[in-house]
């Protein structure tokens, strides 16, 4: 085994790394290529965006092997483009469910889509603004993206609508 097999946890445990099921390794069977992003449409990036959202928070990504996409601005800013519009749609409903709590207190469904909605919010927020830095960076400093687990850690299970 190739010791870029292994990842350490941040208890400093060692486990095998799980990149078979990743989106990029799926991708790249998928289109028998691995400058796949060049044959996909906007359309494609977007729908595929909260897969790779989902495995950025969980820490599928190996950025050192994968980061070259996020270098190609076609894939990184669709990928922004989707995060901010969740942001967004996420923030609003969150906002909407605060101002009717407030007039019919004590519903627990809308409890659960309060702290669902800020949760989603903050996920895609944190997201958004890393993506930003890449941008920002003229798409060289995708370093920033390995942060995005750590911020997240806690998130990890949650369904990203």
């Amino acid at each position: 085994m190739k010791s870029k097999d292994f990842i350490f946890n941040l208890k400093g445990e060692m486990n095998m790394a799980k990149n078979n099921g990743n989106y990029f390794t799926s991708s790249i069977g998928k289109y028998n290529t691995e400058d796949f992003v060049t044959l996909m449409t906007p359309e494609e990036i977007q729908r595929d965006a909260k897969r790779i959202f989902r495995e950025m928070i969980k820490g599928k990504i190996d950025f050192a092997k994968y980061g070259k996409y996020f270098q190609d601005p076609k894939f990184t800013d669709n990928l922004i483009a989707i995060c901010d519009s969740e942001y967004r749609y996420n923030a609003q409903n969150n906002e909407a469910l605060r101002f009717y709590d407030l007039q019919f207190p004590g519903n627990q469904q809308v409890a659960y889509n309060i702290y669902t909605t800020n949760i989603l919010s903050y996920c895609y927020g944190i997201i958004s603004s890393r993506l930003q830095q890449v941008k920002s960076s003229m798409y060289e400093n995708i370093g920033i993206l390995t942060e995005i687990p750590i911020l997240l850690r806690d998130y990890r299970n949650i369904e990203l609508k």
